[in-house]
């Protein structure tokens, strides 16, 4: 049996809020979503339809880094007044996204005003899990011939559980300095015993980090502000756990990492849906104050424009 994107997305979707109500011993009918900030319309559209394919309304699509700022406002902020420009760097999974916020917070008002964004969807810790399955299966290249290397690269369940090895040697890395792949009998009765340190490792992703670089250039560009106009970062994604990332954005923001304006108290995998919460509160008319007075600004992922045809003059104006 096969099944659309949209499909599998609903499933993933009834599971979670399954878990939601076995928790809240309640039946949950209305859901916040959360996606990257560079989904498109009509990724946000199919990420929709998912939900609605299970029953369930949709209140409201929101940006992961705006969800973040809510949730810092409200939690890891306190009561304290702030008048901020904050940009939020959040590498997960599957995508990246940069967005500069201006927040501001006092007793009786909260607003999250999104400046401008930036990332690439095509960039997460996925990919760096990519790169060292290549690094990887170029090494033992040399133990086959040519049938037989083949044969190794079309069968995807050893390719998956290469896959399953190199991201465990990924998350190893975050906290020690080298790690084994060892993988008993891997194929045609070969076993592979490699040795992998976190500045090989480096140097393998080398090209994704380039990339991180660039869309921090660009989300800075997109504002038009400069990075003495950030006053704090905030750390979103499993992904930022990865020791080099932490080092390119301290290197690219020193003064910021000498005063400790780099977040990272925080947890990365839960901020995303402890702001959704928030705004579904919001949206809802929760009777909190501190709920009730928030203002949500947000931005669409994508420049807009027009274009005019003049047919007689056979030419286009934009």
């Amino acid at each position: 049996m096969t099944y659309s994107p949209v499909e599998i997305s609903s499933f993933i979707i009834k599971k979670m809020v399954q878990n939601a109500e076995n928790y809240l011993h309640q039946k949950i009918t209305k859901l916040v979503i959360t996606v990257p900030a560079h989904f498109n319309d009509s990724q946000r559209k199919l990420t929709k339809q998912a939900a609605e394919l299970v029953g369930l309304k949709v209140l409201r699509i929101i940006n992961e880094p705006t969800a973040t700022a809510t949730a810092l406002a409200f939690d890891f902020y306190g009561n304290q007044e702030i008048n901020e420009t904050i940009l939020v760097f959040d590498l997960g999974g599957g995508t990246f996204d940069i967005s500069i916020l201006s927040v501001k917070k006092d007793e009786n008002y909260k607003s999250f005003k999104v400046l401008g964004t930036s990332g690439d969807t095509q960039l997460g810790g996925e990919d760096f899990d990519n790169k060292l399955v290549e690094y990887f299966l170029n090494k033992i290249n040399k133990l086959y011939n040519e049938k037989d290397w083949k044969e190794l690269n079309d069968n995807k369940q050893l390719i998956k559980k290469l896959k399953i090895n190199c991201e465990r040697i990924k998350r190893i890395l975050n906290y020690k300095e080298t790690v084994d792949l060892n993988i008993p009998r891997f194929f045609k009765d070969i076993d592979i015993i490699e040795k992998v340190t976190r500045t090989e490792f480096e140097d393998i992703c080398e090209p994704l980090f380039q990339k991180i670089k660039k869309s921090i250039d660009k989300a800075l560009s997109n504002t038009k502000l400069t990075k003495n106009d950030i006053q704090e970062i905030i750390l979103v994604g499993g992904s930022t756990r990865i020791p080099k990332v932490r080092e390119i954005v301290g290197d690219y923001f020193p003064e910021l990492k000498k005063k400790n304006k780099i977040n990272e108290n925080i947890n990365p995998d839960e901020v995303v849906a402890f702001g959704a919460t928030i705004a579904a509160g919001n949206i809802l008319n929760n009777k909190d104050k501190y709920i009730s007075n928030v203002v949500m600004s947000d931005i669409i992922p994508s420049s807009l424009g027009i274009a005019v045809i003049n047919n007689y003059e056979k030419k286009k104006y934009r």
